[in-house]
């Protein structure tokens, strides 16, 4: 059995079930359990994906969560109870109760326990119905930073926990209604505001990169003018706007992006300083750019405050301002107002190209958009459930929402790539995986067939599948539409690595980089392309960077660093890297490597019998990789038939592979690459060409 390596933390736990759930099951079993899954779909999962939450586990009636700090724990608590509150079915809304605390906890990869947790549920039975209560650790940490009050509940003796625990109920007050009664319609008021900001604030970009043109040399009025959009603060009181905030910038920097003249910081950068106190001198040196856009949101009783201003890096010179401050019953004549003040400014013809334009979409499938952009972005199965089941629900709303078809098709062929599925109500293997990709990858496609990002998609659904020359053409088809996005880029250097196109998949690695400093997507990227290339140094450094902007990262990320330190000799360094890994399959799968390597060839099989029990559909290309460094040939292609039976997705980078080095000679290599299209001259045969954009 695997050994588990638990680690201890603190941490935020909150705990969560319904007040008199089993009554209610016992009085109408089939409409609470569905509206037990309503509450979870509709509320619980998008407000954890919100605030940064890990669902460790669902309960009956409840659920488990750890938060990176008290404050996001509260913040989320109150959302979930003010958005429960607002259930007009009042007869049949469940009543939650939640207790959250501050403590240490022991993580062992699926599970958390200790007094951390135990405090946490003790906390949860002593909350009021619909209310919250929490330790004094949490008040402490929360104290002055959000707007709420706590009521005092004294010292309380705990059921097995030794020592007495401070509590106190957070109050809570349902939120205020329309004078008519009726609920304030947020989802179209964010998107009108977002698409009226964006126009004026695009209109002062192309205004000033118009002035650059016509000025001199300094840094600031290069050929090129560069801009960083940075997060919109929410400055709401309930810090419950994060979305709009974040989804004003991502657009912004989006629609800005399309215009060729101006280089554009890509989001991962920019946002890589939210929440950092820094000076906008600072940010724009670390990014190299010569302006930055920064931003606000404030929401209170039904009216938005949303400033905008953009500054001039060198001096820190305010070169535009903005403050717009409206009513929800404006909104729609705002917008009118604010285009056609637009279309009256805006000179883009300066420029030579037509100014880009958002795409509108249903206001709610656009908010369940973002909520699902959010979670996809954690990578672990949890949240690629929960990103499903919300592009999910925006389609059902919006079916041409090409955003969440694209969406999808990046979660599924993520979880085909690093054998990370989402639940029993998702793909179960990477098979499955790769053709729920297809499927809305081309569906993306039918809805708009020059999306560049789509084709991109697709073509690496072909390249995970081995269908090589298919992988090439939408791949090939992406850069011509729109060369400058840095997705795109990526698949392309990732698939010229995968076909021996080692020099050119570099240079467009390295280049990705250069542009966008703080992306992990850019350091994984490079540690992909020095792992097939066999620069071991580079490998563990670029690998490295890449977890230290993501520690949550598991799988290949620690995989790759594993391969270089024992290609160097550093077996001992590789075995402790190994431990950092959530993952139990990519554990089991490096250690292999490590003993393999060393010779140690009784545990290597230890380590790889996991695998064979527990993942051999999804990785028999890897223990098939692992008997090949043992030099064992005869297990090595037993593995790689079962491989190919099993359409693994590891057979794609099969043919460069380091770890295959040692069977390369073997008189079954070249006919199990022709099967895949892959021998040196099937891959030299393919049409591939890579221009960098100019830039």
């Amino acid at each position: 059995m695997e050994e588990s390596n638990p680690q201890r933390r603190l941490a935020a736990i909150m705990l969560a079930d319904v007040a008199g759930f089993s009554t209610r099951m016992e009085r109408d079993e089939s409409g609470t359990f569905a509206r037990m899954l309503q509450l979870r779909e509709h509320v619980i999962a998008p407000q954890l994906a919100s605030h940064e939450g890990r669902l460790i586990k669902l309960t009956g009636d409840g659920f488990l969560a750890e938060f990176a700090s008290a404050t996001a724990a509260l913040r989320c608590a109150l959302a979930i109870q003010e958005l429960n509150l607002a259930n007009p079915d009042a007869a049949g809304r469940l009543s939650l109760r939640i207790g959250i605390n501050l403590g240490d906890i022991i993580d062992d990869g699926l599970d958390i326990a200790g007094d951390g947790v135990n405090i946490a549920a003790r906390l949860e039975a002593l909350a009021p119905t619909d209310g919250i209560c929490v330790s004094a650790a949490v008040k402490e940490q929360v104290h002055g930073q959000l707007d709420v009050q706590f009521v005092d509940g004294g010292e309380v003796h705990l059921k097995n926990i030794a020592r007495s625990v401070h509590t106190y109920a957070v109050h809570l007050v349902p939120p205020p209604r329309a004078a008519s009664g009726a609920a304030p319609h947020r989802a179209p008021l964010r998107r009108a505001l977002a698409g009226a900001l964006v126009a004026c604030v695009l209109a002062a970009i192309v205004a000033l990169a118009w002035t650059l043109r016509h000025q001199g040399a300094s840094p600031e009025n290069a050929t090129q003018p560069s801009i960083a959009v940075l997060p919109f603060v929410d400055m709401s009181q309930s810090k419950d706007q994060e979305y709009f905030s974040d989804g004003i910038s991502e657009e912004l920097l989006n629609l800005l992006a399309h215009l060729p003249q101006l280089r554009v910081i890509a989001r991962t950068s920019s946002f890589s300083f939210k929440g950092k106190a820094l000076e906008i001198a600072d940010i724009a040196r670390k990014l190299d750019v010569a302006f930055v856009l920064e931003g606000s949101v404030r929401r209170a009783n039904h009216k938005i405050r949303i400033t905008a201003q953009l500054i001039r890096a060198a001096d820190s010179a305010h070169l535009w301002s903005e403050t717009y401050e409206r009513t929800d019953e404006d909104v729609f004549k705002v917008q009118d107002e604010i285009a056609a003040a637009v279309v009256e400014r805006m000179k883009v013809t300066l420029l030579g190209v037509a100014a880009p334009k958002s795409t509108s979409i249903d206001p709610q499938a656009h908010e369940l958009i973002l909520q699902a952009n959010f979670a996809a972005r954690r990578e672990n199965p949890e949240h690629n459930a929960l990103a499903i089941a919300l592009y999910r629900r925006a389609l059902a709303i919006a079916p041409r929402a090409n955003e969440a078809w694209k969406g999808l098709a990046g979660v599924y062929l993520n979880q085909a790539k690093f054998a990370n599925h989402g639940g029993a109500a998702g793909p179960q293997s990477n098979h499955e995986a790769l053709l729920a990709a297809k499927d809305a990858a081309e569906r993306a496609l039918a809805n708009e067939p020059s999306d560049a990002r789509a084709h991109a998609l697709l073509g690496m659904v072909y390249l995970s599948s081995s269908v090589l020359p298919m992988a090439a053409k939408h791949l090939q088809r992406a850069l011509a539409l729109d060369a400058r996005d840095p997705e795109v880029q990526r698949n392309a250097s990732r698939f010229l690595a995968l076909i021996g196109r080692l020099d050119a998949a570099y240079a467009i690695a390295k280049e990705l980089l250069r542009q966008d400093p703080a992306n992990p997507d850019a350091y994984s990227s490079l540690a992909g392309v020095c792992y097939y290339a066999r620069r071991w140094q580079e490998l563990i450094d670029v690998g490295r960077a890449h977890l230290a902007l993501v520690p949550e990262a598991g799988g290949a990320a620690h995989f790759r660093v594993v391969v270089g330190l024992v290609m160097l000799g550093q077996s001992a360094a590789a075995l402790r890297e190994i431990e950092a890994d959530r993952s139990e399959q990519w554990r089991a799968y490096s250690r292999g490597v490590v003993y393999a390597h060393d010779g140690r060839a009784a545990e290597a099989e230890q380590a790889i019998a996991l695998l064979k029990r527990k993942y051999e559909k999804d990785m028999s290309y890897n223990i098939g990789a692992v008997y090949a460094m043992m030099g064992k040939a005869d297990e090595t292609f037993n593995w790689l038939d079962k491989a190919y039976t099993y359409h693994d997705t590891g057979l794609n980078v099969m043919s460069q592979s380091p770890l295959m080095d040692r069977v390369r000679q073997d008189a079954r290599w070249l006919p199990l690459l022709r099967k895949l299209g892959a021998t040196p001259e099937q891959l030299a045969a393919i049409p591939f060409d890579y221009t960098p954009p100019a830039r």
